[in-house]
């Protein structure tokens, strides 16, 4: 979203509150806001949009998105960890099987990270 922003020439919009004194007395600027907010809203997947309706400010969204998602990053990685931690080899076990499932942890932190 922010390279996407950025070629629009319009990152600052993702960094100030819309109510700002220097943005409100603007009508460029707030044009400016609107058009980001639009932007915003139609590059999230629809079934996502619930966490940014109330949101009116380009600033407001990002972060509400940030929010909420960094939180479920930070949930899914300690839990890959606890199993990651826990995984033990048995001896019936296949050595190659034991690899593989490592792996898939592995490449399951290196997903969220």
């Amino acid at each position: 979203m922010e390279i996407l922003h950025e070629e629009h020439d319009m990152l600052w919009t993702m960094r100030i509150e819309e109510d700002a004194p220097h943005v409100a007395d603007d009508a460029k600027k707030l044009k400016t806001l609107r058009k980001s907010r639009s932007i915003l809203r139609q590059r999230i997947v629809d079934s996502n949009l619930e966490y940014v309706n109330s949101k009116e400010s380009p600033f407001k969204i990002w972060k509400g998105l940030i929010e909420t998602f960094v939180r479920k990053m930070i949930k899914s990685q300690l839990f890959t960890i606890r199993r990651l931690l826990s995984l033990n080899f048995e001896e019936k076990q296949k050595l190659a099987s034991y690899f593989l499932t490592f792996d898939k942890f592995i490449r399951d932190l290196g997903k969220s990270t």
